[in-house]
Formats: C-alpha cells, structure tokens, sequence
C-alpha cells in the first residue's frame, strides 16, 4: 500500500499474473524522485530461475534510467542472500543479479520462509545500484503475517511528512468573515470599460473572498491516522500470542500449539471486521452518507488511473503524459493558460447600446443573484479559486451588488472573466467500461468557478 500523499501511477504494460509495478514520485532532501517499486513471483517448478516478467521488468526500468526496488519471492537459494545452501536456480539467477548492476538488499539470514517441515532465505529485495545506498534498516518481522512468508521491511530515504495543515471551513468565524469582507470591499465598484478591467476586477473580488476566510478560520495542524476501526485489545493479545508460540515452534517443534492459536486470531479477527462492518452501516442516517457508501459498494476498481495506451500502441510513462494524454482525448484544442496569454477579447471596449444596457440589468438584479447561490450546496468542491458556496452564502448582502454588475458587464461585452475560464479536471472510469487502458474509459468531471455557475443559474431562467 502506498501512502496517499505520494503520487503513484500503476504501470499498465508491467502488470501481470506474477507482476505488478508501480512508479512514484517520492521526494527527497535533493528534491522529487522517480522510483518504481515492483513486487515478482517466481515459480519453483518454471524451468528457468529467471522469468520472462524479471527480464521485462528490468529492460523496462533500463531503457528509460529509472530507479527501481523489487521484493519477490525467488523460490532460489545463495548463501549471498542468506540461504542455507546454493542450488541451481540460485546460481541462475545470482549471475542475472550480477550482469544487471542489480544490488542484493537482504542482510543477515534471518529466515523469510517458515513451516512446519522447514525455513528459509527465499524472499529477496532487490534494488538499482544507486537507490540501494538509500535503502536502509532492512529486516524481517517478527510479526505474524498469517503466510508462511514473514513480513519484510525496510526504510527508504524520504521526506513524506506525518501531518499536515487544513483550515476547516465548517468552523470558521463567520462574523469576522463578513466583517473582512465590509473592509476590503471597497476597492472595488470601478468603472468597467474593457476586458483587461474586468479580469481584475474578478481577480480582486476572488482575492479579496479567499482573505478574509482565510483571516477568518485558522490552519489546524492535522496528523495523518494509521487506525483501523476493528482492531481492538482482544486481537492485539491473541496476535502476541500467536507470535510467541510461532517463536516456541521454531525450537521445540510444537506446530499444534501454534496453528490452534492462529486458528483462534483469525476466527476472531474476521469476526471483529464484521461486527464493525455492521455498526458502521447502522449508524448511516442520513441519504448523502447512504448514498456515498452505495458508490462506494458499486466502485469498480479493476479500472483505475493508471498508464495509458496510445493510438500508436505505445504507453505513457508518466504521471504527466498520462494527464496530457487524457486532456488531449477529451479536450481537444485545450492549450495551457498562462498570464501572459494574448486574445483579441483583451482590447475589446465596452460599445453596447442602451438596448444592451437595459437587457443585461433586466436579467441581472441583486435578488436574483441572492437567488442563484443561495441554491448551491453550502460544502461543494470548489473550482481552481477554491471558493466554495457557504463563503458566497455567509457573505451575500455584501458580495451580490458587486457580483450583479461583474455579471452585466460580462454579457455586454460578449466575454467570460479569464479567471472563471479554469477548471479543475478529475477523470473517472466509466461505469461498466472494461478496463482496456485508453483514454476512452474514462469521462472527465469538471470543477468551474461557482461565481460562473451562479451567472449561468440566472441566464438559464
């Protein structure tokens, strides 16, 4: 499982039944790093110790100088990686590790593989030469993993930060809030002649909005939750003694003992993810939890984001090719906006008649305007301005007259504000789409401005 704060794409071309790869930024003291972390199976009967999927792997992460780490079980045994002895497919695949500048990060031999008839060194990590000088700490827990493979951990040099800062916007002072807005707001109210006046004129209303929330509602430091809701005391003194009798196991042989008391850890811990199953579902009250928990039942997960296949068979590599690529799919002709972007609405005058005149202030009124954004949802997800509509809500008396003229000037002149032009884009997998890993599979949700929806509200009556 990779931490959610590290940005992760499945590699699609390397995923297969003994195979499963994943590249991920990972930042570092020396800034953002490339990795990709892999975990192999290689079966004990295949002739050769080195699969197909081994050989892909590494020609895969070659080709394009990337830093890879890989735990496998090698079903090999070399007394470099700690085995009792050196058999075959140890040699085999030793003389693989060797020719490809692959380095072993096992330490000690500790056994990685224990039964009731024997233990050994078969599970290896293996790593890029120069990745593995950031690989430290490798052992092998003692903690019951319920395989007779034991759990293997390590440490990767990183910068991933245990908590995080967020501002609460249900708890937020609403009448310091306002009382930001009276102050700040009377810069604006000038007169609007062209485009270039109206984008900053937006610019500064969504300043001014962003501001005072944040002057308003203080960041609270967050830690970052490693709980899970069915664990419990009970469990943590049968997996304790489970892992004393396995211990016990290993020196007098008493592999009854042990399995019954791994028997009773599992019995109960099964029953413990039911029963908090069952209590989270009976304490759904309301339609929107019921309604988030039913997507969640129906999500297929087979077809997540992952790298994606282009129209000439090749796949993407990267996180941002694969954005670029979708983008390209589903927005064609989009270009990526930037401050200095030039068009021709940026010298357009305001030349409108009086008709013009008339019709835009017929439409526009403050009541309508209070109207349109008192129907959003107060906690929406917000576009790119991140103004979501509670801080159009709490704020109405104040901000309407001046959204009500923003409103007028834009339909005179023909032109929406730059700034309500963006969009925050989330692409989804279509419902019921088999995963084929193109574009196609996947439908885009864009977030816009609700200053923008609030405009279109009122033209849409």
């Amino acid at each position: 499982m990779i931490n959610k704060t590290i940005k992760s794409l499945p590699i699609t071309e390397l995923i297969q039944r003994d195979l499963v790869a994943v590249q991920a930024e990972v930042p570092s003291t020396r800034g953002t790093r490339i990795i990709v972390f892999a975990s192999l199976y290689l079966p004990g009967d295949a002739e050769e110790a080195v699969s197909l999927e081994l050989q892909q792997l590494t020609e895969y992460c070659r080709i394009r100088n990337l830093q890879w780490v890989m735990c496998c079980d090698a079903n090999a045994h070399h007394t470099v990686w700690g085995s009792t002895d050196i058999n075959t497919r140890g040699e085999s695949l030793f003389d693989y590790i060797t020719t490809n500048n692959l380095m072993v990060v096992n330490k000690g031999n500790e056994p990685t593989f224990v039964n009731a008839i024997r233990e050994e060194v078969l599970d290896l990590t293996l790593a890029s030469a120069f990745i593995s000088n950031n690989i430290s700490n490798w052992r092998v827990l003692e903690e019951n993993s319920l395989s007779d493979h034991k759990y293997i951990r390590f440490d990767l040099e990183g910068e991933v930060e245990d908590t995080f800062e967020i501002r609460n916007v249900r708890k937020a002072n609403w009448s310091l809030y306002n009382f930001y807005l009276e102050q700040n707001i009377s810069c604006l109210g000038n007169r609007i002649t062209n485009c270039q006046e109206l984008n900053l004129e937006v610019n500064k209303l969504e300043n001014i909005i962003t501001g005072a929330f944040e002057n308003s509602c203080e960041l609270i430091k967050k830690k970052r939750s490693r709980k899970v809701p069915w664990w419990n005391r009970e469990l943590d003194i049968l997996r304790k003694k489970a892992r004393q009798l396995l211990n016990r196991a290993k020196s007098n042989g008493d592999w009854a003992s042990y399995k019954c008391a791994l028997t009773a850890y599992n019995r109960e811990l099964r029953k413990s993810k039911r029963e908090s199953w069952r209590r989270h579902c009976e304490e759904i009250e309301t339609l929107p939890a019921a309604a988030r928990l039913q997507k969640s039942l129906n999500k297929d997960h087979s077809n997540s984001l992952s790298t994606l296949k282009k129209a000439d068979g090749s796949f993407t590599v990267s996180l941002e090719e694969t954005g670029q690529l979708l983008l390209d799919t589903h927005f064609p002709g989009c270009a990526m906006y930037t401050e200095t972007t030039e068009t021709i609405e940026d010298t357009r005058f305001l030349l409108v008649t009086r008709r013009d005149l008339s019709l835009a202030r017929k439409i526009f009124t403050v009541n309508k305007t209070k109207w349109a954004i008192s129907t959003f949802s107060p906690f929406k997800s917000p576009g790119i301005d991140n103004i979501q509509p509670c801080l159009l809500q709490k704020g109405v008396d104040i901000l309407a007259p001046i959204l009500t003229n923003l409103f007028r000037i834009s339909l005179e002149l023909g032109v929406i504000p730059k700034h309500w032009t963006k969009a925050r884009v989330a692409f989804i997998p279509k419902a019921g789409k088999k995963a084929d890993h193109t574009p196609k599979a996947f439908r885009p949700i864009s977030l816009t401005s609700f200053l923008l929806k609030a405009m279109e509200k009122i033209l849409d009556q």
